[in-house]
């Protein structure tokens, strides 16, 4: 999980316990950790390079962005994660 502060609230705490499973954070600024982080990337490049001209073109936009994700491009972000998921995990240094 990334770091953010609501993956640390007591409630999300308690439910890990209930689950058994173990909880591992994702160091800082490691987003190609985090497959998500490529995902909003596309999309945030697809509305900067749209260039909407006023609220409801952006929210449009942004639709269009996450529409044009596909599931080679979801493929993609989890292949380049596993790259770098078993030095992570022994904990050596991840050059980018």
């Amino acid at each position: 999980m990334d770091n953010v502060a609501f993956h640390k609230t007591e409630i999300i705490k308690e439910f890990i316990e209930t689950t058994n499973f173990k909880l591992l954070y994702l160091p800082p600024y490691f987003p190609f950790l985090n497959p998500i982080e490529n995902l909003f990337s596309k999309v945030k490049n697809y509305v900067r390079y749209s260039k909407p001209e006023n609220e409801s073109d952006l929210f449009n936009k942004i639709n269009e962005g996450f529409e044009s994700v596909t599931r080679e491009d979801c493929n993609g972000y989890y292949r380049n994660m596993n790259k770098y998921l078993i030095s992570s995990g022994r904990r050596e240094i991840i050059e980018q």
